[in-house]
Order: structure tokens, then C-alpha cells, then sequence
């Protein structure tokens, strides 16, 4: 998952940024040469239904799917973030969609090797909705990540900070920027 988010990371552009459409179109044809296919379609255990309206919904929707895992559907924890597209930017979203190098580490495959999934919770971090403006905001999200597995197989929760650049866009927020902190 931290290359996952490295890998937006690069391609995300943060209202600072001064990424070009080219660099941006480049980062994307690099990640499009990437080769691990994804895997296969269903809703995973532990994942949350959500309809989120707000950029916090938004943002707290997109990184619980990001790190819902299910080793029956998912080749690899990538495969959680394609499922997060719909609440991702374009050019998040295009990134997510591309097959990605090599496994999922040594966490995954001991949690796929016991029929694994996981289950998140998510909570906002620190208020900056002061820098808020009406097509952009940013958010600190707190996910605390459960694995379960056969024959009550877990290991100790994994807690992932990260923090979100929101755009509004046709009425609707998205997931333009993130990083993990």
C-alpha cells in the first residue's frame, strides 16, 4: 500500500504544485507501463457500503476502500485502491486503473495465505477546514486497519495517517492529491 500511495502521490498535484501537463501526462504513461493485472470483481469482506455527499464523507469513504483488502477478490492491495476510483480525481482514478509492480509485501501475502481480509475504521484527524474554500479543501484522516483471517487469524492493527487534497468539480468532491504522513 505505501507504494500505492507513492505512486498517486506522484501523480497527484497539490494546489502548490507547479506539475505541468506534460510532467502529468508522463507520470501516467509511466505508470500505465506497470505489470500486475487486477484482480478479481465483487465487494470485499469488511468494506462499507457509502453514498458520501460532503468532501469529509469524501475523504473518509475513499481511504476506508483504499485499505479494504479481501484476498478472495484482490491480487494485491492495489486491487483496494482501483476500487476507491469513483472518489479519486481523473488523474488519481487513471492511476489507480493501471496494473502495478510486484506483489502485495509480507503483510499481504501472510493475510492472503490465511483466506484474509481486512476491516477499517476511519476518523478525521486535525481540523484545517480553515484553509477550506469552496472548490478546494484539505482533510487528516486516521485509518486503523484490522486483519482477520481463518481460524481467527489476525495481526496487531496497522494505523495509516494520511492527508487529502479535496477538489469540487460538477458538484462533487473528489480525492485530488495525497500523501501518507
Amino acid at each position: 500500500m505505501a507504494l500505492m500511495l507513492l505512486l498517486l502521490a506522484g501523480c497527484a498535484q497539490s494546489p502548490a504544485a507547479e506539475t505541468t501537463a506534460a510532467e502529468t501526462t508522463a507520470q501516467i504513461q509511466e505508470l500505465e507501463s506497470l505489470t500486475v493485472p487486477a484482480g478479481a470483481s465483487g465487494k470485499p469482506r469488511g468494506q462499507i457500503a457509502a453514498n458520501p455527499k460532503t468532501a469529509s464523507d469524501v475523504a473518509l469513504t475513499a481511504t476506508q476502500t483504499m485499505f479494504t483488502y479481501d484476498s478472495r477478490f484482490d491480487l494485491s492491495p492495489a486491487d483496494a485502491s482501483r476500487r476507491a476510483a469513483p472518489w479519486l480525481s481523473p488523474v488519481l482514478a487513471k492511476a489507480t486503473s493501471t496494473e502495478r509492480p510486484g506483489g502485495g509485501g509480507a503483510t499481504w501475502n501472510e493475510m492472503a495465505s490465511h483466506d484474509g481480509y481486512t476491516s477499517v475504521t476511519v476518523e478525521l484527524g486535525e481540523d484545517d477546514s480553515f484553509n477550506d474554500t469552496e472548490s478546494s479543501v484539505s482533510r487528516q484522516v486516521i485509518a486503523t486497519i484490522s486483519y482477520h483471517g481463518k481460524n481467527n487469524w489476525s495481526i496487531p492493527d496497522e494505523t495509516q495517517i494520511l492527508f487529502l487534497t479535496l477538489t469540487k468539480t460538477s458538484g462533487s468532491w473528489h480525492v485530488s492529491a495525497l500523501t501518507n504522513g
